[in-house]
């Protein structure tokens, strides 16, 4: 038989085991930044009822202890007093489960701000990388899809046009105000060529590779947006290091620059189109430039 002592030293280790069980449920429950398993709340909720069941059981053993020492005492006591009646265990087990309802809510209440908070900072750095990528793109996308046409002149000059311009100014007499307008579109067949807006008017400026005259060609903006502009160059003209293989004595290579063109565009137009008829393009006087 066991002896009253093991019984309650028995009882005493169960309820140390349900205080360890509580404290590493509330420490899963209420230090997470997510969101605990359902488990483990009504796990939690399971072990706080039976401890406040079992402090309920105590607090009733004792009174009803106390009610039949009073009992007992008023059988026999000169004074006649009653004891204290016991109090229910439904109604122990009720206010047990109050208290332990609003621990559950708040933990809740916990996991559901922190998801807001969550959410808000995950939105906040989408916002912050496209803004970003944006600003880092903007630049690139620029260097690989440069304009075209007109829209040449919707971009400040580079570094290199800045340096390179003056030899343009000086060769075609241009102002102050033009040089600013002035932009290169590149070099095809041994030549230069750049092109210059003048109010309603655009014009491509071209000279042969290291010398001194320069050959322009001037159109309205309508007819530049229906033709383009375009050089013919000789084969003649074209020096054997800058000559294409393709390329024959008697041939012309057509230059031109259009409303989509980034840089230059050529192409050869054989001497037999032509019927045998030679088409040299002289240069222009520097006084019927940009005429």
């Amino acid at each position: 038989m066991r002896s009253a002592a093991d019984v309650v030293g028995r009882e005493m280790a169960s309820e140390n085991e349900l205080e360890r069980r509580r404290d590493e449920l509330q420490r899963i429950v209420y230090g997470s930044s997510g969101e605990p398993p359902a488990a483990v709340v009504d796990e939690l909720a399971e072990v706080q009822r039976a401890l406040a069941g079992r402090a309920g059981g105590e607090h009733s053993g004792r009174a009803v202890d106390s009610g039949r020492a009073a009992s007992n005492s008023s059988d026999g006591s000169p004074d006649g007093s009653v004891g204290e009646s016991s109090p229910d265990p439904a109604r122990a087990r009720s206010v047990d489960d109050s208290r332990a309802r609003p621990e559950v809510a708040e933990a809740r209440s916990d996991r559901r701000r922190a998801r807001r908070f969550s959410g808000l900072a995950v939105a906040v750095a989408a916002l912050l990388l496209l803004a970003g990528g944006w600003a880092v793109l903007t630049p690139v996308r620029a260097v690989l899809s440069p304009p075209g046409g007109l829209g040449i002149f919707e971009r400040a000059q580079s570094a290199e046009e800045q340096e390179l311009a003056e030899e343009v100014v000086v060769g075609v007499r241009l102002n102050e105000v033009e040089r600013s307008g002035l932009r290169a579109v590149g070099t095809a067949v041994g030549h230069e060529f750049w092109v210059l807006r003048r109010n309603e008017r655009v014009c491509m400026l071209s000279r042969r590779e290291f010398f001194f005259d320069w050959v322009s060609t001037c159109v309205s903006l309508e007819a530049f947006r229906e033709h383009g502009l375009e050089r013919r160059i000789p084969a003649d003209e074209i020096r054997g290091g800058a000559r294409p293989p393709d390329v024959q004595r008697g041939d012309v290579v057509i230059v031109s620059w259009g409303p989509g063109s980034v840089g230059v565009d050529w192409r050869v137009e054989p001497v037999a189109r032509r019927y045998g008829t030679a088409e040299y393009h002289r240069p222009v006087p520097r006084e019927h430039l940009l005429q």
